[in-house]
């Protein structure tokens, strides 16, 4: 429950905070950006699901969550299976090589 509460609260601050992500982001690329809080873990996806999400955290965090939401029932997902903090990616891709992430957009 600790972890929930943590994601939800570095949610809640990513949407606090303005700015953009890399659009240049090669799909093999892990690019963990020291300013950006959130984000989406693809690997392990199926290919159409990862892209359909990775353009929705294109779009920001919320609208990230308004898809999850909306599929949930299809895709039986929820936010706090896809979503890692900074320090959990940069573990994650130490250990693994094909840990593949996507930073969260910030939107005003």
């Amino acid at each position: 429950m600790k972890t929930l509460t943590r994601k939800c609260l570095f949610a809640a601050a990513a949407l606090a905070f303005a700015g953009a992500v890399n659009a240049q982001q090669s799909p093999e690329s892990i690019v963990v950006e020291p300013d950006s809080a959130l984000y989406l873990r693809t690997d392990g996806l199926a290919p159409y699901l990862a892209a359909r999400l990775e353009e929705k955290a294109m779009e920001g965090l919320r609208s990230l969550n308004q898809y999850v939401q909306r599929t949930r029932m299809i895709h039986q997902l929820t936010l706090s299976q896809i979503l890692v903090t900074r320090e959990e990616a940069t573990f994650i891709a130490a250990k693994e090589e094909k840990a593949h992430f996507v930073a969260i957009a910030k939107v005003d």
